[in-house]
């Protein structure tokens, strides 16, 4: 029996173990299972978190960019009116924002008050803002939050850090032998060829090409790119084949397709319109237009206008008499003999500086005209008066004499001169153009010593016709500090520019012996800080005459010629059939400057920027060769000392980018 009780002590030890372990195991899994179940939660309460925050994110990019491109750079103030308050978004049921904010930032990522400008390795301007949001959510297990971070970007590029910048499709259609060492970028088509066969080594190098893209080059295009001709140009020249060009470090590693670089500053391009009846916005033209009066100046596009930002304002409205007074009715305004300077944008200028420039303004021809000049007097006279009579059958005159008066002019010619405007014939153009010259040498001191004088001269012709044109001689030594001088009108430059010597061209290494890499100024020169800006840039050279500008291209012979400067104009676009009988192509960006004279042997020797902005409004005339000109050997560089310097009155062109998106 004791034994018996034993086994039966021990069986219920062991039922009991069982038991315990069972109510373990049970309790384990239980809290297993529950652990599971709230990691489980957690993780699906964070995950939806996260992918609210990054559609909040973007709704604060939407709002940030809407603003940008309609009013600017916003500050910190304003920035954060547009995600807080009412402008706060809408949540899935059971989130909440925690904080949501828009904040510029300064160079090291720290918020600041205002943007604030950054540059990057080519001048870019860049503003950042951060856009960072703390959401919440409550659940299995309690509170969840997350907070995420997004950098929003308004990059804003000079379009003169590279060396082509073109608004419309950038076409190089076999031009002469060309090697490119600065970027290109256009916001259309590239169309990019040369007539030229490449020639190889026995490793496939290429050892000779027609176009040649350097490594410090790269293409970048919004639409297309190809080695096509463009429109119009077959009708040109259709002989040869077409051959891609060679770029050092392959085409895959130099050209790309981007987005537009838009506008002419921020918040440009969100106010063009082609469609309403207001003549101040219609596209990047209005950088050199005057504001029209009784319209609407759209705040962003009046900020970029040199016109409104210029220091000097100079209209001229007939031939200009350099020996009228000059009258101060309003402070700073000085007009008389069709001259008006205006100074602005906190300009000081006196009467005898406004005297110095309006003598640098030349226009007027004077022309001896041959009149008559009647004068008329009474003449008396003895006249026989007949008085035929028969007598005795015969005939006799028995009449005799009788005064009479007459009037007689007596008068002579007169020698009279007559002052017209002066105009030089445009092969291109076909035309007549009215032309007012700037003698830049005779106002340089002027400029240097003017209080206040911010670099930026805007001439304009008020007078009667579209096709008006200024002319800048004697350039070759520019203020201090700088200068940009721009137009609506057609815009000539005459000689050297900015190369240091006004006196003697040949001082000029790159004129007396030029070629690849010649020194573009005199010695002891630095070139200054220089944009010409027009709707159209016409380029004569220093042996250019106005006699000769009807006459055929033969007896337009150049010479060598050196510029150091941006030029920023129009284009005509290539069509297939010009005006004139031409061929409609544009001629290429190889012809974005404009020639009138048969530069054959002769040198045209450029350091600086092509910039094509916009179409041209008044000199539209086809490009072609023919009577027009014989193009120069081109000597053709960019400047890289536009990486680093600020044009004078010439705004950037940009866009908005989302940066990367980031947990906190």
């Amino acid at each position: 029996m004791k034994k018996a009780n034993n086994e039966s002590g021990s069986t219920l030890m062991s039922v009991l173990m069982i038991v315990i372990v069972a109510v373990a195991v049970v309790g384990a899994a239980y809290v297993a299972t529950t652990n599971q179940v709230m990691l489980t939660s957690r993780s699906a309460d964070t995950d939806a978190l996260e992918a609210t925050a990054e559609g909040v994110l973007d709704y604060a990019y939407g709002q940030w960019k809407n603003t940008v491109d309609s009013t600017g750079l916003p500050n910190s103030t304003d920035a954060n009116k547009l995600v807080q308050g009412a402008n706060a978004p809408a949540l899935p049921a059971g989130m909440r924002i925690l904080s949501f904010t828009i904040n510029p930032l300064d160079a090291y990522g720290m918020p600041v008050a205002e943007a604030t400008a950054m540059n990057d390795y080519k001048m870019s301007f860049v503003y950042n803002y951060a856009a960072t949001v703390q959401l919440a959510s409550s659940g299995v297990g309690g509170t969840r939050s997350v907070i995420m971070r997004r950098i929003l970007s308004y990059a804003a590029v000079p379009p003169t850090r590279g060396m082509f910048y073109s608004e419309g499709d950038f076409e190089l259609y076999k031009p002469a032998k060309m090697v490119i060492g600065g970027d290109v970028h256009t916001n259309a088509n590239a169309h990019v060829s040369t007539g030229t066969a490449p020639t190889y080594d026995s490793k496939g190098n290429v050892t000779s090409t027609g176009l040649e893209f350097l490594p410090t080059s790269k293409v970048t295009y919004v639409g297309g790119y190809d080695n096509g001709a463009p429109a119009g140009s077959l009708n040109w020249s259709d002989a040869g084949n077409n051959y891609a060009p060679t770029y050092d470090l392959g085409l895959s590693n130099q050209v790309k397709k981007v987005p537009e670089i838009a506008g002419i500053g921020a918040g440009t391009a969100a106010q063009y319109s082609t469609t309403d009846n207001n003549p101040n916005n219609d596209g990047n033209r209005e950088l050199i237009e005057p504001p029209v009066a009784g319209y609407d100046d759209p705040p962003a596009i009046a900020a970029s206008r040199i016109y409104d930002n210029a220091g000097l304002l100079i209209s001229v409205s007939g031939p200009v008499d350099t020996t009228a007074a000059l009258s101060n009715s309003t402070t700073g305004t000085f007009t008389g003999g069709n001259f008006t300077i205006k100074a602005q944008n906190g300009v000081s200028l006196t009467s005898a500086q406004a005297t110095t420039i309006r003598n640098a303004v030349t226009n007027s021809k004077t022309t001896q005209v041959q009149t008559w000049v009647p004068k008329l007097v009474q003449v008396s006279q003895q006249v026989w008066v007949s008085n035929w009579v028969t007598v005795k059958g015969k005939w006799v005159d028995q009449g005799g004499y009788q005064t009479q008066t007459t009037t007689v002019d007596q008068g002579a010619y007169v020698t009279t001169n007559v002052v017209t405007q002066k105009t030089i014939y445009d092969k291109r153009e076909v035309n007549n153009i009215p032309i007012t010259d700037l003698n830049l040498g005779a106002i340089v001191p002027t400029l240097n010593d003017m209080t206040g004088f911010n670099g930026i001269i805007y001439m304009y012709d008020t007078g009667a016709g579209d096709q008006k044109a200024i002319r800048v001689t004697n350039g070759g030594v520019l203020p201090d500090n700088g200068l940009t001088i721009a137009t609506e009108d057609g815009l000539y430059v005459q000689g050297d520019y900015n190369t240091g010597t006004t006196t003697n061209s040949n001082l000029v290494p790159s004129n007396s012996n030029p070629g690849a890499n010649a020194v573009t100024t005199v010695a002891n020169y630095t070139t200054k800080s220089a944009a010409l800006v027009a709707d159209a840039i016409m380029v004569l050279s220093n042996s250019w005459s106005d006699s000769n500008a009807s006459s055929s291209v033969g007896n337009r012979n150049a010479s060598n010629t050196t510029i150091n400067t941006a030029l920023i104009g129009g284009y005509v676009p290539s069509v297939d059939g010009g005006n004139n009988g031409r061929s409609g192509y544009s001629g290429g960006m190889n012809n974005f400057p404009r020639f009138l004279e048969s530069w054959s042997g002769d040198n045209m020797t450029f350091t600086g920027a092509f910039v094509s902005l916009y179409q041209s409004k008044k000199f539209t005339g086809s490009w072609d060769t023919g009577d027009i000109y014989s193009p120069p050997t081109r000597y053709w560089y960019f400047d890289t000392m536009l990486l680093s310097r600020v044009l004078p009155g010439i705004p950037s062109t940009g866009g908005c980018v989302r940066g990367a998106l980031t947990r906190m």
